[in-house]
């Protein structure tokens, strides 16, 4: 999905590496610290989900490397701590509703349980919300 918007809505963004990552802080910065030493004019990094995009902010700061800005996906607790930490690069992440999800998938259950069917879609997106340095005052959280 993030290539597709790029590649659609931002042509001049050049992706410059992809790793395959374990999904945690330590991995994430573990592949940030490669990607470092094979990108010396790295400007941004998308972490597939919070703990990754916290991993490499410490490689940021172990690198001492400034003016890279990192996202993450899920909105998670730890990662808002980050964002409020003064200097970090640590700059959005999609928040998800984990109950919101939950109160959806009741009411998507106990419907089924009532009507006997499978429910009309078959898939229920719910939007995020974008939560950045400067809208941190606005996020209610988890």
């Amino acid at each position: 999905g993030c290539e597709e918007v790029l590649a659609a809505d931002f042509p001049n963004i050049k992706i410059v590496g992809k790793q395959a990552g374990k999904n945690d802080v330590a991995n994430g910065q573990t592949v940030t610290t490669d990607m470092l030493t094979a990108n010396k004019d790295l400007q941004g990094i998308f972490g597939i989900n919070d703990p990754t995009a916290r991993g490499a902010v410490l490689a940021l700061k172990e690198a001492n490397r400034t003016g890279i800005w990192v996202t993450g996906v899920d909105g998670s607790p730890e990662a808002v701590v980050e964002m409020e930490t003064p200097g970090s690069t640590f700059w959005a992440t999609p928040a998800q509703d984990p109950a919101g999800m939950v109160l959806k998938s009741y009411e998507i259950g106990k419907q089924i349980v009532e009507s006997g069917s499978a429910p009309a879609e078959r898939v229920v997106l719910m939007s995020p919300s974008l939560v950045t340095q400067e809208n941190l005052s606005e996020d209610a959280g988890w």
